[in-house]
């Protein structure tokens, strides 16, 4: 019984513990879920053998998920981790299995799509035998931290935006532990980093200017108490430069009223200050100025004065003694109009009644004055309407002596007018009084005409002799001139080489022409300078406005007439120009379409470059016996805003009368060099491209080094570019042309002699000149099948270059039959139509990739009937129809540019075909008036060209659309049903209005037909 008893008791004491034991472990669980619960800390256990995990609570609670929904399986849990997390994650997990332990911040989403940052640590058990067992971990939800820490970023980084933004920043001093702290803006204004900055108070120190860091040292040791204050000092930067800061701030004090810590702002302030100061000085030039201004008022040579309506003076000041020479007693009670007379007298009647009428308005005028000794002084005079001022009461004038001015500025106005060496009227003036004369003409019916009088060699004066030398040139001509003209006759210096001349009042052709003989014979007298004695070339262009002569009523409104003559003076020039040295021309309407296009181009060329227009076309060379692309030639080509693609014959003279060549010579090179640079960037073949060089270039002084300086821009290599030049270039400069030549050898560029023809005088320099390619002209190639002698000169020509291993390139090969005769003869290369035209560099970049370029044969195929698609029939003529051509509209501006020959073709109701030897661009917008006789009938009718056709280098077929009305139409058509019925009656229909010549006959018979004036 008593061991029961005992066993008993024994058994109610372990009830007793258990029951204790499971009190305990209850609250350690409370207690456990409570802490993690307010810590926010769950914790897990993985069992790595069982491959199972077990979580606590708080973790489900973290994870935002169910633990009857969530096993705890990797794949499970990865699919709650922020995708752009994951990756990190998972090598964590993936480490831990491998023993490797991890702390590591990432996101999840929860089931509720919530957003949590989450901070999960482990540790690793291990057995006896040292291999883990358990992953041990935690993790927390940080997301408050992470929202906290954010936003204190957010602040630091707004506050540190505003500190910036107001160039304002904030500091701190704690005096017990002796650390001062710098905002990031205060370190900015001081010109330093953190790195910089250890925060001690001597470090501080350093940075402010010696002279100023007592006031620091002082603050610092006794900082003002209860109140904030303010301090001004200067800081050195790194860089040396002193800035002025001003620094705000109060103290921090204990509870027993001791100062622990001071703090404020800080501001740089040196501009404000340098601003201040710059105002302080312009306050004292003001306060200067303004008694200054107050003395000189006093002393002023202004003289006020105020009149009744009546012109009774009331009131003068003193200043009248000095400015009119009357004393102001003298004049009031007097009328103001007793003082003027003439003109002056009505300017100042008028003043009067101006104010007196626009009360609101001030006038003013200059008034000449005449003294009592009679001299005239020149007033400048201000008036206005002060009646209704209570102090006043009166017309106030106020005046002041302004002879000086006046005459000065009529001395630059004469300044402005004329030339300063000769004394003759500019440019300017000359406009001016052409403008004056050209309405008295237009009124009264006379005649006038404007005189263009260009000379040469004044530039070769001037750079041989100087300046002093050129100017005595133009002295001796202006004399000459004022001689023959005396005083009738307006001249001007209208430019450095040019003058203009004005004649009105001849009333006949004969004594215009009479007129311009004598301006040529006074140039044909030599002109002495010092001891040198020069012949002076002249060219003059003259036009003449004659009552009978009515074209410049029709010009556009836009264009001023004096601008007009001027410009038809300049075109006479141009074609007088042409003719030679000493000549003169009339202008002449019939003949003016070509001259006014070049004049256009003239004008034009100067901006051609900078505005783009020019373009780069390229013709294949090649080997004659293969077809082979060896070279290229590169033509310039002018895309013309208004007469459309410009070929170099038309404008390269041009160019090298104005001196543009040079500009237009790089530009050349620099175009090439960048093309052949794509070509080779694109793979294409390394073919050579040869340009050709006007004289005028290679005489440019650094002409090789200005052509090596491009090349070496584009980094290429100068071996692919071929030099062309002219034989009078080996001609006229031997000694430079052999030098320059040689130099390019050495740089690695080739020379090629263009245009050899049948002569041998181009030959007989290849013996003195290293030359590696001749070019044969293409004008020989043309005759080489109908002139035995060319044949046998070209076969010479072809042999002696083989022989001494030059290279000869036939230019201009259109047919087979030439190709056959050069083949024949051994011709090395050659270029012409009849393997490609020039192209543009799209083009031409097409066929250099196939590497070789064959002749284009003509495939001979059946005659289909060709199909009309005209709206109207067409009258076909056996011989050519003469008509005359004008220009009358050019993009919807009117022109007056008089008549041109033309041949016609064929005409109808709808249009024209013509042939001309000016080329005309194909524009809707270009519009021409065509006149000619059929049937005794005028025929005037309007059109523009749709095509065109090279007909050869001279002559162009153009096709025309009318711009007729139906009733016109229906004239025109009656007369040509009336010629289709005499073309019945006879076949060959013709009268004195067709010509048997051909266009090349028939224009060149007009050149030589252009030598009288027009009146």
């Amino acid at each position: 019984m008593a061991l029961l008893e005992e066993n008993r008791l024994k058994k109610n004491e372990i009830d007793v513990i258990k029951g204790k034991l499971e009190i305990n472990a209850q609250l350690w669980k409370e207690n456990q879920y409570f802490t993690q619960k307010l810590s926010k800390i769950g914790s897990w256990t993985y069992d790595l053998n069982q491959r199972i995990v077990y979580f606590s609570d708080e973790v489900y609670h973290i994870l935002g998920v169910n633990p009857q929904d969530f096993d705890g399986s990797e794949e499970n849990y990865y699919h709650i981790v922020h995708p752009d997390d994951l990756n990190a994650v998972r090598a964590a997990i993936q480490g831990a299995f491998d023993g490797k332990e991890y702390d590591l911040e990432y996101r999840i989403l929860t089931g509720e799509g919530e957003l949590r940052f989450v901070r999960e640590k482990t540790k690793i058990l291990y057995d006896e035998n040292e291999l883990p067992i358990k992953i041990i971990g935690t993790i927390q939800d940080i997301t408050e931290i992470k929202l906290m820490e954010k936003e204190i970023i957010y602040m630091k980084k707004t506050l540190d935006s505003a500190q910036r933004l107001s160039n304002l920043g904030s500091w701190e001093i704690n005096l017990a532990q002796n650390i001062n702290f710098l905002s990031e803006e205060a370190l900015r204004i001081f010109g330093i980093t953190v790195i910089d900055y250890n925060g001690t108070l001597e470090k501080f120190l350093s940075f402010i200017h010696a002279d100023d860091r007592k006031l620091l040292v002082k603050l610092i040791n006794d900082p003002p108490k209860g109140k904030p204050f303010s301090l001004e000092y200067r800081i050195i930067k790194k860089d040396g430069s002193i800035r002025n800061l001003s620094q705000l701030g109060e103290t921090k004090l204990d509870k027993n009223g001791n100062p622990t810590r001071i703090y404020g702002t800080i501001q740089d302030i040196t501009e404000k200050k340098e601003m201040q100061e710059i105002i302080d000085n312009k306050q004292r030039e003001l306060d200067s100025i303004e008694e200054r201004y107050r003395v000189l008022v006093q002393e002023s040579g202004d003289v006020y004065e105020i009149i009744e309506p009546d012109g009774t003076i009331k009131y003068i000041s003193d200043t009248s003694t000095k400015v009119i020479k009357y004393r102001p007693e003298k004049l009031i009670g007097k009328k103001i109009y007793k003082f003027y007379e003439g003109t002056e007298l009505k300017k100042l009647m008028r003043m009067v009644n101006n104010v007196l009428e626009n009360p609101q308005i001030k006038d003013q005028q200059i008034l000449i004055f005449k003294t009592k000794s009679g001299k005239n002084v020149f007033l400048e005079v201000v008036m206005q309407n002060l009646l209704n001022n209570l102090i006043i009461e009166g017309l106030v004038l106020n005046f002041r002596d302004v002879t000086k001015r006046v005459e000065f500025e009529k001395r630059m106005n004469y300044i402005a007018t004329h030339d300063e060496l000769s004394g003759l009227p500019n440019r300017i003036c000359f406009k001016n009084e052409l403008n004056e004369l050209y309405q008295v003409a237009k009124e009264k019916g006379s005649f006038l005409a404007v005189m263009m009088l260009d000379f040469e060699e004044y530039k070769f004066i001037n750079e041989s002799l100087g300046f002093k030398s050129g100017d005595q040139i133009i002295i001796q001509m202006m004399i000459r001139l004022k001689s023959f003209f005396k005083e009738e006759y307006f001249i001007s210096r209208y430019s450095e080489d040019k003058f203009g001349i004005i004649v009105k009042g001849l009333i006949s052709s004969e004594a215009y022409e009479e007129m311009a003989q004598g301006i040529v014979g006074l140039f044909l007298r030599p002109f002495k300078v010092d001891l040198y004695e020069f012949d002076v070339a002249m060219n003059l262009g003259i036009t003449i406005y004659a009552q009978e002569y009515q074209e410049l009523e029709k010009i556009d409104a836009e264009e001023i007439e004096r601008d007009l003559l001027i410009k038809q003076a300049n075109i006479a020039l141009l074609w007088a120009k042409k003719e030679g040295k000493n000549h003169f021309k009339f202008y002449a309407p019939d003949f003016s379409i070509e001259n006014y296009k070049q004049f256009e181009l003239r004008n034009d060329l100067r901006r051609a470059v900078e505005k783009k227009q020019f373009e780069l076309f390229y013709q294949p060379i090649v080997k004659l016996k293969t077809s082979e692309i060896l070279a290229a030639e590169a033509l310039i080509r002018w895309n013309h805003p208004i007469w459309g693609l410009v070929k170099p014959d038309e404008f390269i003279r041009l160019a090298e009368e104005t001196g543009v060549i040079i500009e237009l010579g790089r530009w050349v090179l620099n175009e090439i060099c960048s093309n052949y640079k794509e070509w080779l960037k694109n793979g294409l073949s390394e073919i050579k491209i040869t340009f050709n060089v006007s004289s005028i270039q290679f005489y440019e002084k650094n002409f090789v080094e200005n052509i090596k300086s491009i090349l070496d821009e584009f980094e290429l290599n100068p071996k692919f570019l071929i030099m062309e030049i002219a034989e009078n270039i080996l001609i006229e400069d031997r000694e430079k042309a052999i030098c320059d030549i040689k130099r390019l050898e050495v740089f690695g560029i080739k020379v090629s002699l263009d245009g050899v023809e049948t002569g041998f005088s181009s030959l007989t320099h290849l013996n003195d000149f290293n030359i590696d390619a001749i070019k044969m002209d293409g004008v020989f190639i043309k005759n080489i099948m109908f002139d035995e002698t060319t044949a046998i000169i070209a076969k010479t020509v072809i042999n002696l270059t083989r022989e001494l291993k030059i290279k000869l390139i036939a230019v201009g090969i259109e047919n087979g039959e030439q190709l056959s005769f050069l083949l024949q003869n051994n011709c090395y290369a050659g270029q012409g139509y009849l393997y490609s035209k020039p192209l543009p560099m799209e083009k031409f970049e097409k066929i250099l990739e196939k590497g070789k370029c064959k002749p284009i044969l003509v495939n001979i195929s059946p005659i289909m009937p060709q199909i009309e698609r005209r709206e109207y029939f067409r009258l076909k003529f056996y011989q050519l129809l003469k008509a005359e051509l004008k220009i009358v509209k050019i993009k919807d501006k009117k022109m007056n540019v008089g008549n041109t020959k033309i041949l016609i073709k064929n005409i109808g109701p709808g249009g024209l075909s013509f042939i001309s030897n000016i080329k005309f661009p194909l524009e809707r917008d270009f519009t021409l008036q065509f006149e000619t006789t059929l049937l005794n009938n005028t025929v005037k009718t309007n059109g523009c060209p749709v095509w065109m056709e090279e007909i050869n280098d001279d002559f162009y077929q153009y096709g025309v659309k009318f711009l007729i009305d139906e009733e016109e139409r229906e004239e025109l058509m009656k007369i040509l049903y009336e010629i289709q019925i005499n073309k019945k009656k006879n076949t060959y229909f013709e009268d004195e209005h067709f010509t048997n010549d051909s266009p090349t006959i028939y224009f060149n018979s007009l050149l030589s037909n252009y030598n009288v004036p027009l009146i």
